[in-house]
């Protein structure tokens, strides 16, 4: 859940135009942006980055969704991965690919250019970075001096970006959200702390179905319903089993009612 709100877009009208631009590219507008607009400059300094790292000639787009993605992953940022992985079948990126890209290095859909950019993006993505002469002069064999600066540069912006959603608890938007659970959901992936709470009824995602609770409900105890999660106002969120416990304990007042329950 979004520790910080993201600004309601009638509060964006100067930013209306590159707004609906990034809508049309990516399929919505999302709540990062929305969110670093609370800071003065920053949202107009950020489109310049995207612009600059993502959308030069010097890599092709596939490839630099790939290496978004990669270094996303191992930042361990969900809702980067979603994007970025979203982002790469949009451009034409077969999902057997997207999907393969945890296990770059033996995959088959991927050739070795591929593979030393990936590699980079790895290296730096670590805490501490991992980079090394050695992976540099591999990737020279397929890479110039400008396309290494280049995937350098995309490491980079996602470090920044991970870290922002991560440390926010950016809420992940519809489409990118349904695009993880169904592709890479098989990989482990989840929505973790990106994960919005509906007011009132437990959401099914996979189901796209509602269930009214109420926490005096033997059967809901009983169900098949699983993995759910709740949240204090006050404090953090709170998993399956331990919720008939907390609403023994606190009053029921204190919890937002509602969850995402993945089956």
């Amino acid at each position: 859940m979004a520790r910080i709100d993201p600004l309601p877009m009638e509060a964006l009208a100067e930013h209306k135009e590159h707004l609906q631009l990034i809508e049309q590219a990516s399929g919505y507008v999302p709540n990062s942006m929305r969110t670093m607009a609370r800071v003065p400059g920053l949202l107009d300094a950020f489109y310049t980055m995207v612009a600059t790292v993502l959308r030069n000639t010097v890599l092709s787009r596939e490839l630099t969704q790939m290496i978004s993605l990669m270094a996303s992953k191992t930042a361990g940022c969900r809702y980067c991965q979603a994007h970025t992985a979203y982002g790469a079948t949009r451009l034409g990126v077969a999902e057997e690919k997207v999907v393969d890209i945890w296990s770059f290095e033996t995959s088959e859909h991927f050739d070795e250019a591929e593979r030393a950019a990936l590699r980079l993006a790895v290296a730096g993505a670590a805490v501490p970075n991992a980079a090394t002469d050695e992976l540099f002069d591999a990737a020279r064999v397929y890479y110039s001096e400008d396309e290494l600066a280049a995937i350098v540069a995309v490491k980079a912006m996602f470090g920044y970006l991970n870290r922002w959603n991560d440390t926010m608890g950016t809420q992940l938007e519809e489409a990118p959200a349904a695009f993880g659970e169904r592709v890479l959901g098989a990989k482990g992936w989840d929505l973790g702390p990106h994960m919005s709470f509906p007011s009132g009824p437990i959401m099914n995602r996979r189901a796209h179905r509602c269930l009214t609770w109420s926490p005096t409900a033997s059967s809901f105890w009983d169900s098949e319903y699983l993995g759910c999660l709740i949240t204090s106002r006050d404090g953090p969120p709170y998993r399956g089993s331990q919720i008939r416990a907390l609403c023994d304990e606190f009053d029921i007042g204190r919890l937002a009612l509602g969850a995402v329950v993945l089956l």
